[in-house]
């Protein structure tokens, strides 16, 4: 099979789009298929064309801020994507994020025999259809278009119903994973200060609930004053969450680590007493997935696609997405080392069962196969 991917963002940045990417391209790849990544290229000194693990990464230019060079982008883009799948002949094309990397497949499948395929991964869906009406209709003319219709969890097909207008035979349910051998190890990352830690990952934007993890801090930190709060990622609301630690009182317990790439957050995983997320919304959450992976205990907010991952009790400590609740599950986990470890064994067998990235890849394959059949 000749498969193209189309993400809104790949390696360098980091996130669950990039990740979901790298790992489906990778494994296509090993798996004796021919694969291309297309992206936007906006990271100046890396190649329009390189190899990578077996498949080829094309960087062109699709967005544009200033609105004057727009339609010059647009026009560029699409020569440049339709000499690059007119070589390629692709059987699918995958749209991974519907974003404005959706626009270009979507015009040309009109003009080259491919199957398109889309797959919400989650703000696609909760925040650019929810504030704009032209990329509410984007979406809409996207699903009447494509092939299939993939969202990474049953509960974000949920919320995508109002836009699929009688379209739901074509949608699909594909997962994400995480690879256990780049996870777990023996690499724990070491605070300077060598107090224990708890970690939680991820863009710093509003629906990720970190505010709510600082509020709980303050009923923690009386309990288990040593412990403190490591932070990685970065976002829109850091400013913000750095104030709030100063309003909390807590700048001796939360440290903001940044910006992360794999090595360090596996490093941070692995050192860490129990790994958090606070999330209000979360279509899946690979970051949970990659904790478990470590071989680490987590706690997790009942919110979307993550009771799929998190049986809890069994597998993690699920709560309510609230201050009070996550102050209570951090503490009542704090106080029983042995169930964290179960709850980490469990949650480690849970991952190599049901959410390796070979095992996503397969199902996705698979996918593919009915919409060529």
């Amino acid at each position: 099979m000749r498969i193209v991917l189309i993400p809104n963002a790949f390696f360098p940045a980091y996130g669950g789009v990039a990740t979901s990417t790298y790992e489906l391209a990778r494994w296509f790849a090993k798996s004796g298929h021919q694969v291309a990544v297309i992206v936007h290229g906006d990271h100046p000194g890396l190649p329009a064309r390189e190899g990578c693990d077996g498949f080829h990464i094309y960087r062109l230019r699709l967005s544009a801020r200033p609105w004057l060079l727009r339609p010059l982008v647009l026009t560029s883009g699409l020569a440049q994507m339709y000499a690059i799948l007119y070589r390629f002949r692709p059987d699918v094309v995958q749209v991974l994020f519907l974003h404005v990397n959706l626009l270009y497949p979507l015009l040309l499948s009109y003009v080259l025999p491919y199957k398109l395929v889309v797959r919400a991964c989650g703000n696609d869906i909760h925040h650019f259809a929810a504030r704009s009406a032209l990329f509410r209709g984007l979406l809409r003319w996207a699903f009447r278009r494509a092939a299939q219709i993939q969202f990474n969890s049953g509960s974000l097909a949920q919320d995508a119903e109002p836009y699929l207008a009688g379209n739901e035979e074509k949608v699909v349910v594909v997962g994400e994973g995480a690879d256990p051998d780049v996870f777990r190890g023996e690499d724990a990352f070491v605070p300077s200060n060598g107090r224990p830690y708890i970690v939680a990952i991820g863009r710093l934007v509003f629906k990720k609930g970190f505010d709510l993890l600082l509020q709980a801090l303050t009923q923690v930190v009386q309990a288990y004053p040593d412990l403190q709060l490591l932070i990685a990622g970065d976002g829109e609301e850091r400013h913000a969450l750095e104030a709030l630690v100063r309003v909390l009182k807590l700048e001796n317990h939360v440290q903001f680590l940044g910006y992360a790439n794999r090595k360090q957050i596996a490093a941070y995983l692995r050192g860490c007493e129990l790994f958090v997320l606070p999330s209000r919304i979360e279509p899946v959450g690979i970051v949970v997935l990659e904790a478990m992976a470590a071989g680490k205990p987590v706690l997790v907010t009942n919110v979307g696609g993550v009771p799929d991952l998190v049986e809890h009790g069994k597998s993690g400590w699920m709560v309510a997405p609230g201050s009070h609740e996550l102050a209570e599950g951090i503490c009542f986990l704090l106080a029983r080392p042995d169930l964290r470890r179960q709850l980490a064994e469990n949650g480690h067998q849970r991952l190599r069962e049901r959410f390796t990235w070979d095992q996503i890849a397969a199902d996705c394959l698979e996918a593919y196969q009915r919409v060529l059949a």
